[in-house]
């Protein structure tokens, strides 16, 4: 008899836990200096759309020296604004970024 309290109590953390996962970290590298045409991407994350969908976002600003597709490959980033319409994923040859 006195099992059951010890599994009713390793049941009820164990079920708590399954919730409680932590955010996959995704970081953007946006293609240039922070301006209007990524607004989007900052609205999303200051009004929690990433939290609500379980991402822990970093947005990066680009640049003149900023070359997203080598700090993709180098691995400093998880994705790219790649064109007004779309987001390129991290791959594993720089050569698909050109």
């Amino acid at each position: 008899m006195k099992r059951l309290p010890i599994l009713a109590g390793t049941a009820v953390l164990a079920l708590s836990s399954i919730g409680a996962q932590a955010a996959d970290k995704l970081t953007l590298q946006l293609k240039w200096v922070t301006q209007a045409q990524f607004a989007g991407y900052f609205v999303a994350k200051d009004k929690g759309f990433y939290k609500d969908e379980n991402l822990d976002v970093t947005i990066k600003a680009g640049g003149p020296d900023v070359a997203p597709p080598q700090v993709i490959a180098g691995g400093g980033a998880d994705a790219r604004r790649a064109s007004r319409s779309s987001i390129s994923p991290r791959c594993s040859s720089a050569r698909a970024w050109s």
